[in-house]
């Protein structure tokens, strides 16, 4: 008996058969998750049962108890620093700003006291006097000395006080 070509050829499933073959595959997929997912819940069981000292992620931690009140001393010494902390040093700075012919060298400001002191530098004479005379000008310094020029090879180097009110 011999088979003939037509006898081994492949021939394609019919579409209930295609149907059947997704089923079971999709079948055996969900089976597989859902033994996965079994699996994985008995060993977090296991583990949480080995660890019964670990806090469960849901809970809060315990409340810190609350810090003891400042003394009078203390709270009147942050109500200080903060005043010192607003002023208005926006203002300030754009007071400060040179005017040409000047270069800001240095700025040191003690806003508890309100002390500025200005190291500057410039290219002559009437610069230094112009830019200590807007100092004088502006609405947050009040009592401006010069307190120094010297002639630099750069130009001349001043030093302005200032209080800031």
């Amino acid at each position: 008996m011999s088979a003939s070509l037509h006898d081994l050829a492949l021939v394609a499933p019919s579409r209930l058969t295609r149907w059947a073959i997704l089923a079971i595959v999709g079948v055996a997929c969900s089976s597989s998750l859902l033994w996965l997912q079994w699996s994985l819940d008995g060993r977090l069981q296991e583990m949480e049962q080995a660890q019964p000292s670990a806090r469960p992620l849901h809970t809060a931690p315990p409340p810190t108890p609350a810090a003891p009140p400042l003394s009078p001393g203390a709270a009147e010494s942050i109500r200080t620093e903060l005043a010192l902390l607003n002023r208005d040093w926006s203002t300030l700075l754009g007071a400060l700003v040179p005017r040409a012919g000047v270069r800001l060298l240095s700025l040191d400001v003690n806003p508890a006291s309100g002390a500025v002191r200005i190291v500057a530098e410039a290219d002559d004479r009437e610069a230094v006097t112009a830019f200590a005379q807007g100092l004088e000008a502006t609405a947050p310094l009040a009592q401006v000395r010069l307190l120094r020029i010297e002639q630099q090879v750069a130009g001349l180097t001043f030093e302005v006080d200032a209080q800031w009110q």
